[in-house]
């Protein structure tokens, strides 16, 4: 999906087993980490729990000189590449629930003692967009 120096996103399935309904493949993206120190921050990710305003992170493998984690896919994509192909039907009012959106899923990262450090579009995963709803 995207890489950098230290980071790349690759998407893949996960076999997940649902109690009564076996297994299933889901989509995931997997976020690879090169390992510098920062494994007690996404071990703290991990631990944070589900929040309605963050990515989903389904668990952490770790190896050497790298992390895996696999989170829920956001098929949308990021905030910074949306805003792009939806210009003209994103409203003053989209852009406030946004950020309300993104607040409370920091609000809730704080809470849990951990400091994202790196926030912006291009870090804030969109899920749906409906030009018509503004909730």
């Amino acid at each position: 999906i995207s890489a950098g120096s230290f980071k790349a996103v690759y998407r893949g399935l996960l076999k997940v087993l649902i109690e009564g309904d076996g297994a299933r493949r889901v989509p995931v993206a997997v976020l690879k980490i090169r390992s510098t120190g920062n494994g007690e921050e996404l071990q703290g990710l991990h631990r944070v729990g589900r929040h309605p305003r963050l990515v989903k992170v389904m668990g952490l493998c770790e190896g050497p000189g790298f992390m895996l984690l696999p989170m829920e896919l956001a098929e949308r994509g990021s905030l910074k590449d949306a805003l792009g192909r939806l210009e003209g039907q994103v409203s003053l009012q989209h852009k406030l629930v946004m950020m309300q959106q993104i607040a409370q899923g920091m609000g809730h990262l704080a809470e849990n003692g951990i400091v994202h450090r790196k926030l912006g579009a291009h870090n804030v995963l969109l899920f749906g967009f409906d030009p018509n709803d503004v909730r």
